[in-house]
């Protein structure tokens, strides 16, 4: 997980610039370079995304509810982000950035 964490953090420019691609071009983009650089199998990874095969793990559902329930919670716009259930004031925008808060916060 810690992997993917990583990976996520330095590619997010990635999904920044899919403003133009197609909801299907985003998911196939993404799995595609997410299953190269971690050698994962790209149709497993495709199926994280499909209804008909994510029954055990509902990723689709679980996102919805995550994002219904922080919308009824006041959290609405982006960047935005709870440190020990405090609203950060100055949102990292850099890998850096973000390794600086969590070290910060969880070797103190």
């Amino acid at each position: 997980m810690s992997d993917y964490m990583n990976y996520c953090f330095t590619n997010q420019d990635w999904i920044l610039e899919a403003k133009s691609m197609s909801e299907n071009q985003i998911i196939q983009g993404w799995t595609g370079n997410v299953s190269q650089a971690l050698k994962l199998n790209q149709t497993e990874l495709l199926n994280v995304y499909n209804p008909k095969t994510d029954g055990a793990r509902q990723s689709e559902w679980r996102t919805r509810l995550m994002y219904k329930y922080n919308t009824f919670h006041h959290n609405s716009g982006t960047p935005f982000g709870y440190v020990n259930g405090i609203l950060m004031e100055n949102f990292p925008s850099t890998v850096a950035e973000w390794f600086d808060v969590l070290f910060t916060v969880y070797n103190s």
